[in-house]
């Protein structure tokens, strides 16, 4: 059941998103990541390691991945 939930949600999805029309580069590129905005953020040193998000995500990544082998 829930395999054909997705599969119908995702049918949804892509149906609404072809049935629509594209919207406007200049209208979503404030919300849109850019390599730019990568790289001024890479430069930007002012900050500690532990309030990058880079190794945030690492962290909470390993110990996920701790966590479910722990109870696998």
């Amino acid at each position: 059941m829930a395999i054909a939930m997705f599969v119908f949600g995702g049918v949804v999805l892509a149906i609404g998103s072809l049935m629509s029309p594209a919207p406007d580069p200049e209208a979503i590129a404030d919300y849109t990541f850019t390599q730019e905005i990568f790289k001024k953020d890479l430069l930007r040193l002012d900050r500690p390691w532990y309030e990058d998000i880079r190794y945030q995500s690492c962290a909470l990544t390993g110990v996920m991945l701790m966590t479910i082998l722990y109870f696998w």
